[in-house]
């Protein structure tokens, strides 16, 4: 795996669960940090959840058992952080609320009707609830003309119906943004405004027009509508890491909105990272998303994007989530990965053929002294020409770095061989680095497999590649071009075939 394991959303889950866990338990003599209950009448003995958002998750955040009068109280010791809450019966949710007070009740019946809640101090839960009451019968209504609409387009006779049905679609649509821009407009400080605001769309103002009439630039509102995406965020306000709707717009953007190539990533995500530094919960929830996101990506040269971010943002100032050594550790791993990223050019080693690696051998085995060991491997490497990957004259160099008793090396040597004998001959050379510490096998599997291409070896590390190209499985496979740089890498047989008949189509 790219990265360690503690960059992966789970392990951020599962440190949020043991927080919650450690929290202490409050005396029966202590005043509670808050104090929420919540009534369903008709229900008892049953154990109630309270849980909330958190970015593309939900987190359990307390419990409690419905005693015989209906009633759950949560209450802890710690104040419970701002945003959308639920309650959770089994794996059911039930309800939404808002939690920006800390003492308040909620009273329903079994139906479970938020229509019929009745809210006790709570000014929050009075518009975020009224809101979701509201959007229920707009949305439904809106839902019943879509249906209907689907259904009359499949009978040609009722077709004339669908322009009076969308209308009257639009028109619930339009109440329901209203519905919304009305609590932007009467209660802008609460939370549940600044939840409205971040749903608002941004709509392109019209292209600039040349002399004739003619837009100036065709890509001016796609540019514009990528450029302002986050303008209705409240970038100041944490209570939005705990709501779907900042985690959904962050997924959307970098899915539909930005290019997918690794420069263009890391420019979009710098700049949206650096939007969220007045609130800390988004910061780091930002960084840690698009850090993972890209750390799995199975897409060429996409470690680009974590390193450059772990650089940039994995320091002792910013990642105040992360002890020292984590981040002294993530920051080497970047550190040692960097060099060899996509477009930078490789570095380079100097290998062993079969004859010079025979000799280094022969002195170690009968020279027990190091000085005396070190001076005679020198000398031979002086005198002897070393294997040197910026020597391969070739406008293509597949660097190969492989183990003969490796079974995936197994399934993809017959690949790479096919593909050599295909393209050596339009500029395509092999540099194949064995990392096997068994020089004997090494040369019996080259006999065997009748492997023509440049086959070195190292046997004791004398030139550290294993550092400078982080070898820790096998096959690794690059693609590099005239000057050594980096065209490909986390390459197989199939994807190198695939990528180097692209790039020799379009070279010709």
């Amino acid at each position: 795996m790219l990265f360690t394991k503690l960059f992966y959303m789970k392990k951020i889950l599962y440190s949020l669960l043991l927080l919650f866990l450690s929290i202490p338990l409050l005396k029966a003599s202590d005043k509670p940090a808050y104090e929420i209950k919540i009534r369903i009448q008709g229900m008892k003995d049953t154990l109630m959840y309270l849980a909330n958002y958190y970015g593309g998750y939900t987190v359990k955040a307390d419990s409690a058992i419905i005693d015989k009068k209906g009633w759950a109280v949560f209450k802890g010791a710690k104040p419970l952080p701002c945003g959308v809450y639920m309650t959770v019966l089994g794996n059911t949710k039930i309800f939404e609320l808002a939690i920006n007070e800390q003492f308040f009740s909620l009273e329903t019946d079994t139906g479970f009707n938020v229509k019929k809640m009745k809210i006790k101090n709570s000014p929050e839960n009075d518009i975020f609830i009224g809101y979701q009451t509201n959007s229920a019968e707009l949305t439904s209504s809106i839902y019943k003309f879509q249906s209907q609409i689907r259904e009359i387009e499949k009978d040609p006779a009722k077709k004339h119906l669908v322009p009076a049905l969308r209308d009257s679609a639009k028109l619930y649509s339009d109440k329901e943004i209203n519905l919304r821009k009305n609590i932007i407009k009467n209660h802008p400080t609460s939370m549940t405004a600044k939840i409205m605001r971040s749903l608002e769309d941004i709509t392109p103002p019209p292209s600039p027009l040349d002399k004739d009439g003619k837009p100036i630039d065709s890509n001016f509102q796609f540019n514009y509508y990528r450029d302002h995406y986050f303008d209705n965020i409240d970038f100041t306000c944490d209570c939005l890491i705990r709501c779907p709707i900042y985690h959904n717009k962050l997924k959307y953007f970098f899915d539909k909105l930005v290019v997918m190539h690794p420069d263009s990533i890391v420019f979009w995500a710098m700049i949206t990272i650096e939007k969220t530094r007045p609130s800390k919960e988004l910061f780091k929830y930002t960084v840690q998303y698009l850090t993972n996101t890209y750390a799995s990506s199975q897409y060429v040269c996409m470690d680009a994007i974590p390193v450059n971010l772990i650089l940039k943002y994995y320091t002792y100032k910013d990642c105040f989530w992360l002890d020292s050594m984590q981040i002294y550790r993530s920051r080497l791993e970047a550190e040692i990965l960097f060099p060899t990223l996509c477009n930078h050019f490789a570095p380079n080693i100097m290998m062993h053929d079969s004859v010079l690696e025979r000799q280094i051998i022969q002195v170690v085995k009968t020279d027990t002294m190091q000085d005396s060991r070190s001076a005679k491997i020198y000398s031979l490497m002086q005198k002897h020409v070393t294997s040197n990957l910026y020597d391969v004259k070739s406008p293509y160099t597949i660097l190969m770095f492989w183990d003969p008793d490796c079974s995936h090396c197994k399934a993809e040597m017959p690949k790479i061989k096919a593909l050599y004998e295909k393209m050596k001959g339009k500029g395509v050379e092999v540099f194949a680095v064995c990392v096997e510490s068994d020089y004997n096998k090494w040369i019996e599997y080259i006999n065997k497999e009748n492997l023509k291409w440049i086959n070195v070896i190292d046997v004791y590390n004398i030139s550290e590649f294993r550092k400078y190209y982080d070898i820790k499985s096998t096959p690794v496979i690059l693609l590099l071009d005239k000057d050594k740089k980096i065209l490909a890498k986390k390459l197989d047989g199939t994807t190198l075939d695939e990528f180097l008949s692209l790039e020799l189509k379009l070279k010709k």
